[in-house]
């Protein structure tokens, strides 16, 4: 079965629409909020959780991130960012950066971070380069 997956024009509309689902139609709107989520956990989802893994050495929650992800958009009628994902050239790339810097401030604001954890959690970013990942570049 071949899946259809959002264009960018479909992502600005869900965008623009997302911050009054709940005043409308509520199987419309959970409608909307699955498709939202099922092209999250293809296209976002799993960039963010290996970027919080490499910086923080957290793995995180599909679901959760799809929920979070959800309620930001939702939740951003009047953030600068929202505007300029509506702007920008590639908004699924601004999208899971947008998601990713937020579920790492939620992070270091609930759990904190001190100097000692620095040279540990750069170690892991090193180690989960792409380039370490793969291995050594073949001559």
């Amino acid at each position: 079965m071949s899946t259809v997956r959002w264009s960018d024009g479909e992502l600005r509309r869900f965008v623009v629409n997302a911050p009054s689902l709940s005043w409308g139609e509520e199987t419309l709107a959970e409608l909307a909020r699955q498709r939202f989520g099922s092209e999250l956990r293809h296209r976002v989802v799993p960039r963010v959780q290996a970027r919080l893994l490499a910086k923080a050495g957290v793995p995180l929650s599909a679901e959760g991130v799809c929920l979070f992800a959800g309620e930001l958009v939702e939740d951003s009628r009047y953030d600068r960012r929202r505007d300029w994902l509506l702007l920008c050239a590639d908004p699924w790339e601004y999208l899971t950066e947008w998601v990713g810097d937020a579920v790492l401030r939620s992070y270091k604001s609930t759990i904190g971070r001190s100097r000692k954890d620095a040279p540990l959690l750069e170690g892991i970013a090193a180690a989960s380069s792409r380039q370490s990942i793969e291995g050594p570049i073949a001559e």
